[in-house]
């Protein structure tokens, strides 16, 4: 039993040393001085000075260039990191033998992420199809990925963009550009009620939705005139007797009218620029509230991101009666974030007055129509034969007056817009700056805006949402002292409107009796 022990331990003590003896010591040193050799003759020179046992493939170092050392009385296993690993190579040991084997190093990827403008977009989602890893961008719109493989899928992602997937070689160490899109299907699939958004299937009410491209490229100044081109439904209704006055707003409805409408109103408790008592009036709501006519009617067009008309009981049962008349909901363009952007936009309107449905006689023809009327055949006290000669008198000398274009001229409007924004992904902010110089044909008549806001938009992931929105308008108008146009069209054109000094008359003739001359009113104001 004792001799059994005995050799039990006698074999277990000659496998420790066998196994001794095939590890390599960490303590033999090597002395080396070399200069622009390959590394396979480095590693020769190190196993004849070491003894240490080394595998490798030879082909692994076909390309790698040529590397020098001077080393003195260094450990062996130090001096092969010397040479492996700057040229991408390590070791492991494997049953006492040195195997020499090509790092696992991570690529990687670089790149930047921009809009169609080239913009560049902060937050964007960057992922490895999938895995978990992934990344975003900074606010450069740049990002860096490590990567395990050769070649990947990213998979590239943003709000209100379209997902792109593209394949990747990382070993490349060129920087990427990818370039996003806006999802213009977002408009299309989804409802925006004015409380929330609501998605298109899910949505039982008949809508019409408009986006602000589409508005601009029908009208640059009137967002009210555009919506008609795209709803049917919608409608301004033409009112002659304000014209083109700048400060007059359309009447408008939607669905057809609930009531008798502006003209049949009591014209004293309604103001052409003020429609609050119009019963055929539509509610428009503006970024979540409730906004007048006016507000609507001065809005910068280039502000508006899109426009959504609701028009049957789906809207009566979101709003209430006042929805009676359908809803227009209205949401502005939201700050983007990145670097400081700015932008500006400048819209400039000719106006001329359009006479052509005016066919009015001349002071000749005015007076020979007259006359074969009979307007002159009383000849009680002569009274008639005398008007009749004296405005006969009038043509004589020359008078024509051409009272249509008295009042009128060719005006020019012009607009300019200013925005400036930025922020990061979760705190976005907007500055914006407007001005609309509207001037009308009438002489004298104007409507001038200067606006300015601010907004500022906090979001927290996609559930919480905070918008601040400050915004001041001030509104000059005047109307013109002209007056009303009808009183030029009914003037007669063989009246004579100055003395023979060139001053004004009060008075000038009429077809039966003297009027008062309105050029001279607006002079005497």
């Amino acid at each position: 039993m004792r001799e059994k022990r005995w050799l039990l331990c006698f074999l277990v003590a000659m496998c420790c040393t066998f196994s001794a003896w095939a590890l390599p010591s960490q303590d033999k040193t090597v002395t080396l001085k070399l200069h622009n050799v390959s590394i396979e003759t480095v590693l020769d020179a190190v196993k004849k000075q070491t003894g240490v046992n080394m595998l490798y493939n030879s082909q692994m170092f076909k390309g790698v260039p040529s590397v020098s050392l001077d080393v003195k009385n260094e450990r062996w296993d130090t001096t092969l990191k010397l040479v492996l690993n700057p040229q991408g190579f390590d070791y492991v040991m494997k049953d006492g033998i040195v195997v020499i084997r090509k790092q696992k190093r991570e690529n990687r990827v670089r790149g930047m992420v921009t809009d169609s403008h080239g913009e560049p977009i902060p937050g964007a989602s960057i992922i490895v199809k999938g895995t978990r890893t992934g990344t975003s961008t900074n606010i450069e719109g740049e990002f860096t990925l490590d990567v395990k493989n050769d070649k990947v899928t990213l998979e590239v992602s943003f709000i209100g963009m379209k997902k792109q997937t593209l394949q990747v070689d990382a070993t490349r160490k060129k920087m990427l550009e990818i370039t996003m899109v806006d999802d213009v299907k977002t408009l299309e699939d989804v409802v925006v009620t004015g409380y929330s958004n609501v998605r298109k299937s899910s949505f039982t009410g008949s809508s019409t939705q408009i986006t602000g491209d589409e508005l601009r490229k029908v009208s640059q100044t009137n967002v009210l005139d555009a919506m008609q081109s795209f709803d049917p439904s919608f409608r301004l209704m033409t009112n002659t007797q304000f014209g083109s006055d700048p400060n007059a707003l359309p009447e408008m409805y939607i669905r057809g009218r609930s009531g008798v409408g502006v003209r049949d109103l009591d014209k004293n408790q309604l103001s052409k620029s003020n429609l609050e008592n119009n019963p055929n009036l539509p509610t428009f709501i503006m970024d979540g509230f409730e906004v007048s006519i006016e507000k609507v009617y001065d809005l910068d067009p280039s502000r508006i991101e899109s426009m959504t008309i609701l028009k049957d009981a789906a809207a009566t049962a979101i709003y209430g009666s006042r929805a009676a008349n359908g809803v227009v909901v209205i949401t502005t363009v939201a700050p983007k974030p990145g670097e400081v952007r700015v932008s500006y936009n400048f819209t400039g309107t000719l106006e001329m007055p359009d006479l052509r449905d005016y066919s009015l006689a001349n002071a000749s023809q005015k007076l020979e129509m007259e006359r074969l009327a009979g307007l002159f055949e009383n000849t009680d006290f002569g009274t008639e034969i005398y008007d009749y000669n004296r405005k006969f008198a009038e043509i004589q000398r020359g008078v024509d007056t051409d009272w249509m274009v008295l009042p009128l001229r060719n005006a020019f409007d012009h607009k300019h817009s200013l925005f400036i924004e930025g922020g990061t992904q979760n705190l976005r902010w907007g500055v914006d700056a407007s001005y609309n110089g509207a001037n009308g044909v009438m002489k004298g008549s104007f409507r001038h805006i200067y606006g300015g806001g601010l907004t500022l938009d906090y979001r927290a992931g996609s559930w919480l949402q905070l918008l601040n929105n400050i915004s001041y308008t001030v509104t000059e108008s005047e109307d013109s002292p002209y007056g009303q146009y009808t009183q030029y069209a009914e003037a007669q054109p063989y009246a004579e409107i100055y003395d023979e000094n060139g001053r004004l008359l009060k008075e000038v003739l009429g077809t039966t009796v003297s009027m008062i001359n309105p050029l001279w009113k607006v002079a005497n104001l």
